[in-house]
């Protein structure tokens, strides 16, 4: 993945994509500037100006701009009749699309007015997440002469994946590759189905974004198994005690992974999804931004947390 703010680029932090030296005076400014163009990334990248490319492994760039319809951030379509409400505002051809061999995404970004100059590279399959990288090809720095503007401006671009790169099983889209907590309503969306067979369709509901379903909690029960669900709890002490989950006290002694950080709300919690598994070993497959951690059953109580 190459997203990136500016011409100089820092390690991934959501909070932290531009300069130190600009800092000083202007923290409050370019902490908004930061989380409002965090969505098109922020990781290391190299300088890449350029086109827009018209596709990459496994898929293909239908259309972009205005005229694309969905709800959120993130669409999928499986059949003719989803994706025609893609394109209920379009006011040119529909781009045509193979359903027994792709699925249609849309994805949308965000952007500063001011900073317009976006860009798709790709669309990446890691695990049981799909997500786009999407860079900021903005080249000036953020100076008081010059600097991107506060507010945002959707952007949305709609692909064909190839069925075949699909995870075979339940799976996760998301607007990055690693997604900030303030994102996890409108910027990621679970779909409980196998879409990786040819012109397979999900069932009604089982495409659902944060603001349908509450996330879970300790003492949640009646958890279906092979089915992924969002889950909340608390990290402060570690994630080690995933909570009670079915009757049962599940725990870890796996570390927190790296991926799992972004993801930490300011007042602590974490949310992500889960799959309970029946066997031949029973386990909780708890994931965050494509990195998963097993929790197993223990007849050990939970210890008191004092963060």
């Amino acid at each position: 993945m190459r997203p990136a703010l500016i011409r100089r680029y820092y390690p991934m932090n959501m909070t932290s994509c531009v300069q130190p030296r600009h800092r000083t005076g202007q923290r409050l400014l370019l902490a908004f500037v930061a989380a409002a163009v965090a969505v098109v990334g922020c990781a290391q990248a190299p300088d890449a100006p350029g086109p827009q490319p018209e596709g990459g492994d496994g898929w293909r760039l239908l259309a972009e701009g205005k005229g694309i319809r969905g709800p959120g951030r993130i669409s999928l379509a499986a059949d003719a009749a989803s994706y025609a409400d893609l394109w209920a505002d379009w006011d040119a051809p529909v781009p045509e699309i193979d359903f027994q061999h792709y699925v249609a995404i849309r994805f949308v970004a965000v952007h500063p007015s001011s900073c317009p100059d976006i860009r798709l590279d790709d669309v990446a399959v890691d695990g049981d997440v799909v997500y786009a990288e999407i860079i900021n090809l903005t080249t000036v720095n953020l100076t008081i002469e010059h600097r991107c503007t506060s507010d945002a401006v959707p952007h949305p671009y709609v692909v064909a994946l190839e069925r075949s790169r699909l995870p075979s099983g339940p799976f996760v889209i998301q607007t990055a590759a690693e997604l900030p907590w303030r994102d996890r309503l409108t910027g990621r969306v679970i779909v409980n189905a196998d879409l990786s067979a040819p012109g397979a369709v999900p069932d009604p509901g089982a495409v659902r974004d944060g603001t349908l379903t509450p996330a879970l909690r300790s003492g949640a029960d009646g958890v279906e198994q092979g089915i992924l669900s969002t889950y909340r709890f608390d990290p402060r002490c570690g994630i080690e005690w995933l909570g009670e989950v079915n009757g049962v006290v599940w725990r870890t002694d796996e570390p927190m992974p790296k991926k799992w950080e972004s993801a930490v709300e300011p007042y602590g919690a974490i949310e992500a999804t889960i799959m309970v598994r029946a066997g031949p070993e029973p386990l909780i497959e708890a994931g965050v931004n494509g990195e998963t951690v097993v929790y197993k059953p223990t007849d050990e109580e939970i210890p008191k947390c004092q963060p």
